[in-house]
């Protein structure tokens, strides 16, 4: 083995895999990875089935698996990864004062502790463990690669609605949108609802793969390959990002496991930037299995008593879940309905601060929806994209840092926008 720290560049990074159900550890990681291993490649998952899947497809150098696991047994999972991955640095984050945990994770077959909170210097010294990182050979000469530009670990927002026709595919819609145009990064927009599909509808798509298509894909293809742009990844809109529907019930072929999806989430957060997952009213177990997956859950209500009990009954279920706090959003659509209860009482019914509001406006909405543009785009000076935009700001800043940096706006007159969206 050797002593000296891999000498890894952007050519050759060195793939590291967290297992973590806290965000918090996630952040303190990259950070720490940042200075003692400046071109690691960072892969975070927080379920022991989504870590097995994802550690033989990225085959990392160096895996760490934080014994906090709700859901899961730690020790199980260090068991299992130690037998399929002999090679790898196998690392156990503990608690300093749980020494029976220490013991146990490396009879499992940790090959090193880390003691939480991590600090620098441990974590440098464990890295002096890893194998130097070896240079593929150089290929056969090949056709130019797809420019295409890839996300190694992109960033999933999933928007979730109370009930049905608070706004949730609307929101989903003009959201991802806007996360396109203020950060310029790849983003694919995913239809979760199989029973009763609407995003076509409501982007003026009306044909291409769907999900069932990419699940197919996936699970016929090598695993290391599955960042080939060959596979279906949807429908490129002219908006610039990608869509990918829900089939039809009628047209699943068979009910897709929590498993397959997430597998689909690890290749999305490869693939692209940021996926918004349209989940809808959770119809359907797929779309509960994202929802398990994603960094931020967005729950959509309206100021109506129907649709804030269901906004409660679902954030009491998220909690049980073990969900983070600071993961789960209350987006209060059509604020300031005649009749509808003051926000302090809303807020004080749910438990939980309204982070984003966003304004009442049918009128704008349904010309939107009627010509299949979203309103972000067709009327971005109408208070409610104002609002959108704020919440995409909000999302930006809070999950990935910095000052939103706005790309080349693909904002137009009306006319020349809908020649565009519907091939004039």
């Amino acid at each position: 083995m050797s002593n000296a720290l891999p000498q890894p560049d952007a050519a050759h990074p060195v793939p590291v895999l967290l297992v973590a159900e806290q965000e918090r550890i996630r952040t303190e990681l990259e950070s720490l990875l940042r200075e003692a291993l400046p071109h690691a490649r960072l892969t975070w998952v927080r379920q022991a089935a989504q870590a097995a899947a994802t550690a033989h497809e990225l085959a990392p150098a160096l895996v760490l698996v934080d014994n906090d696991l709700l859901h899961d047994d730690p020790v199980s999972l260090l068991r299992r990864l130690a037998q399929e991955l002999p090679q790898t640095l196998l690392l156990a984050l503990v608690e300093a004062h749980d020494p029976v945990e220490a013991r146990q994770s490396l009879a499992a077959g940790a090959r090193g502790l880390l003691t939480k909170p991590v600090q620098l210097a441990d974590l440098q010294a464990k890295l002096a463990e890893l194998p130097p990182v070896t240079p593929a050979p150089t290929p056969a000469p090949s056709p130019p690669p797809s420019p295409t530009p890839v996300a190694t670990n992109g960033h999933v927002i999933a928007v979730l609605g109370a009930k049905g026709g608070v706004g949730c595919t609307t929101l989903a819609a003009n959201l991802a949108v806007e996360l396109h145009q203020q950060t310029g990064g790849t983003l694919l927009l995913l239809e979760a609802d199989c029973a009763a599909p609407t995003l076509g509808a409501t982007l003026n798509v009306w044909e291409g793969p769907t999900w069932q298509a990419t699940l197919d894909a996936l699970d016929a293809t090598d695993p290391l390959s599955e960042e080939s742009t060959s596979l279906p990844w949807g429908v490129p809109h002219a908006t610039g990002i990608h869509i990918l529907p829900a089939p039809t019930r009628a047209a699943l072929e068979a009910p897709p496991s929590a498993a397959q999806a997430h597998r689909l989430v690890s290749a999305l957060r490869r693939r692209f930037a940021w996926s918004v997952l349209d989940l809808g009213v959770i119809a359907h177990p797929f779309a509960a299995a994202l929802l398990e997956v994603a960094d931020r859950v967005l729950v959509v209500t309206v100021p109506e008593l129907p649709a804030l009990h269901r906004a409660q009954v679902w954030l009491e279920q998220l909690t049980a879940r073990d969900a983070a706090p600071d993961s789960v959003r209350i987006v209060l659509n059509r604020a300031g309905l005649r009749g509808a209860p003051a926000l302090v009482d809303i807020e004080e019914r749910l438990r939980l601060r309204v982070r984003h509001v966003l304004p009442d406006d049918p009128a704008a909405v349904t010309r939107s929806l009627n010509r299949g543009v979203p309103l972000v785009l067709s009327h971005p000076q109408a208070a409610l994209s104002h609002s959108v935009a704020e919440l995409s700001r909000a999302l930006v800043e809070e999950m990935v840092g910095g000052v939103v940096q706005p790309v080349q706006p693909l904002r137009r007159g009306p006319a020349r926008l809908f020649a565009r969206l519907w091939g004039a």
